[in-house]
């Protein structure tokens, strides 16, 4: 925001505020989501709102637009994406896990999106310079909710553990 709006350091810090108080809303109520819809369709619906995120920074975050239609909307899709995609994931990496092994797996999953983060950064801000647009870059981020996707679609399919949101996967609801 700052080197494409030309917004200041607070301004900028300021803008991420909605995208941050969308994934504290919805997470709130992932879990009723859960019960209701399953861990695979809610995985499904995150990615998608993720995908769609970053593909209207990539469509209308250009020089010379307003932070309202160019930066919010995509900041607050992304946003709903996030909230929706916590309590799943925590679902998924941990079901069928050993009782003695959840902290681990746990763990796990807590500390991916932080090297996840870092290593994307990276390898989106190379793309971005490499190809002198940060549009380029957010073109280039759409693969990790595609991916998203894949492994949802590849996970919901070969569930076999039993107990809890697996037997919601396997009763058509994940």
């Amino acid at each position: 925001m700052q080197n494409v709006l030309h917004l200041g350091p607070l301004l900028t810090g300021l803008g991420f505020v909605p995208m941050a108080l969308a994934t504290v809303a919805v997470s709130s109520f992932t879990g009723r989501l859960v019960a209701t819809y399953g861990v695979g369709k809610l995985l499904a619906v995150a990615a998608s709102l993720l995908g769609v995120g970053l593909l209207w920074f990539a469509v209308f975050a250009t020089a010379g637009g307003m932070y309202w239609t160019a930066v919010l909307p995509g900041m607050v899709i992304a946003g709903v994406g996030f909230g929706l995609s916590f309590a799943p994931s925590l679902i998924v990496a941990t079901t069928g896990v050993p009782d003695a092994d959840q902290g681990l797996a746990s763990g796990l999953v807590n500390t991916s999106p932080l090297l996840g983060g870092a290593v994307g950064l990276a390898v989106l801000n190379t793309v971005a310079v490499a190809g002198d647009s940060y549009r380029l870059g957010f073109l280039a981020a759409v693969v990790s909710p595609l991916l998203m996707l894949a492994c949802v679609a590849a996970w919901t399919r070969r569930v076999h553990v039993g107990g809890g949101a697996a037997d919601q996967i396997r009763a058509g609801h994940g």
